[in-house]
């Protein structure tokens, strides 16, 4: 009897098609449930890759000078500040920090978030863990920065305003500054080159250059020689100042071989402190810029084409020759507080002159065609016009700045050496 019962449940039918049913649709609903939380999962990935890159680059442009610890921290607010997707776990956020060595130093940020699941939740899969990494190498761009900076008379105008520093008090401090973020910025000698350029209506390139082949005595006598030491002047008391080199020399960075390229000695009692050559002697540098001394009249164009001669290689400033295993930037940072009132040809030193500025121009022109980035910086705390070649010279709109008070010098020198050490990041 048994026997014959269990052979007709064998032979029944009856809700045997939904059981199979039911069987049938568990993987695809289990299929549809996983694509759904996958796609949110890729949701929450793609905004935790956008905050880890924002991380490693930050962190990164951050890191001279800092301890690893300093620089987690940084990529741990970084992370959590950029990652703003709600109802999953706030990040975790770990960086490795590989210093500088045969290669660059390089910074590796990596986060993690659970994310809840909908679907998989009915089998057993509470969460999924999404990841992000991002690295940034520092120092795959090499640095030059020439700075052609104004130490004209006017310079040390008494300020507007009791207790603020004077213009060349605060282009000391800013340039110091500056120095210091481009120092923390090389991951090794070599990574950064920084040259000075003082310049008034002259340039001085030091009077150890007596007889260097690339200066000409053929204007020192009778002209301003005699005026400053003399009839016993000789080239013995040559104080280091050049004035503009020919027309047309003047606007290139052409080497000196023949009478027309060459540079003009002069006298002045004018002449700044002399030039320094592209360097990475952080010391000697400050050194340079705590020397600085206003004096005389404006003549931009000769600051900008001795900084352009500064990274320049051959002479007269012999630029060092570039790895080829590396990407250059050149940059020129030239920062006056007038308009342009005299040069060699033209001007009294004290009214604007035009003729000044319109060789300035094509000059800028000529720098700009070869690659090299120019920042302009006009300190404006007279009320004067616009100094239009110098905010022509700048490589775009971005890159001039006009100053209302000497202390924004200190800020925009730290603006522009942020800059400077990021162009040296690369995802």
């Amino acid at each position: 009897m048994a026997t014959k019962h269990f052979r007709n449940l064998l032979r029944a039918t009856d809700g045997n098609v939904a059981v199979m049913v039911a069987f049938a649709l568990l993987p695809m609903l289990i299929m549809i449930g996983a694509a759904v939380d996958y796609s949110r999962d890729l949701r929450v990935q793609t905004a935790l890759q956008a905050a880890v890159d924002a991380a490693a680059l930050n962190t990164a442009r951050q890191s001279p000078g800092l301890t690893s610890e300093q620089m987690l921290a940084i990529a741990q607010k970084s992370v959590a500040a950029s990652f703003g997707v709600t109802g999953v776990s706030d990040p975790t956020t770990t960086m490795v920090y590989t210093p500088v060595g045969n290669k660059n130093a390089t910074i590796q940020v990596t986060a993690r978030v659970s994310v809840p699941t909908t679907f998989m939740n009915l089998v057993g899969v509470k969460t999924n863990d999404v990841a992000a990494t991002s690295t940034s190498t520092w120092g795959s761009t090499r640095l030059r920065v020439a700075l052609a900076l104004d130490n004209t008379g006017s310079m040390d105008d008494p300020p507007k305003k009791k207790g603020d520093p004077k213009k060349i008090e605060a282009l000391r401090t800013a340039t110091n500054n500056l120095l210091t973020s481009l120092k923390n910025a090389a991951g090794k000698d070599g990574d950064v080159y920084v040259s000075i350029v003082p310049f008034a209506r002259v340039v001085n390139v030091g009077k150890d250059n007596v007889a260097a082949s690339w200066i000409t005595w053929n204007y020192w006598l009778p002209n301003d020689a005699l005026r400053w030491c003399g009839s016993t002047c000789s080239r013995d008391n040559w104080d280091g100042s050049v004035m503009d080199r020919d027309k047309n020399s003047n606007l290139s960075n052409i080497a000196p071989t023949s009478s027309s390229t060459l540079f003009p000695a002069t006298q002045a009692s004018d002449s700044p402190v002399s030039l320094m050559g592209l360097s990475y002697d952080w010391a000697k540098l400050k050194t340079k810029v705590d020397s600085m001394k206003p004096n005389g009249a404006t003549n931009q164009t000769i600051g900008i084409a001795w900084a352009w001669q500064s990274l320049t290689t051959g002479a007269p400033l012999n630029a060092p020759a570039k790895d080829e295993a590396y990407k250059y930037t050149d940059v020129i940072i030239i920062l006056s507080d007038g308009l342009n009132t005299r040069d060699r040809w033209d001007g009294n030193g004290r009214d604007y002159s035009p003729e000044v500025d319109a060789r300035q121009k094509p000059l800028c022109d000529a720098i700009k065609k070869t690659g090299v980035v120019i920042y302009s910086v006009q300190v404006n705390t007279n009320n004067d016009p616009t100094a239009e070649a110098l905010k022509y010279c700048a490589s775009d709109p971005a890159k001039f700045v006009m100053l209302t008070t000497a202390d924004q010098i200190i800020t925009t020198f730290e603006s522009i050496g942020a800059s400077l050490s990021q162009l040296r990041l690369s995802n």
